[in-house]
């Protein structure tokens, strides 16, 4: 049973520490996707913070 239950972890890890380690030698692509996200999730924030300023009526 335990030899089963380490088999099945790493059947799951292996891809994840084989992608981790990938990463870890690509900075300027995990930098590029954490800035597209950061741009993403602002514009997202201004949108919702300009629809709560009009629901609200203090659109300036």
């Amino acid at each position: 049973m335990k030899q089963t239950l380490v088999d099945t972890l790493e059947a799951v890890m292996t891809p994840i520490q084989k992608k981790r380690k990938a990463l870890e030698n690509n900075l300027d692509y995990v930098q590029n996707i954490l800035k597209k996200g950061t741009l993403a999730a602002n514009i997202q924030a201004e949108n919702t913070l300009r629809q709560m300023k009009a629901a609200m009526g203090i659109v300036y």
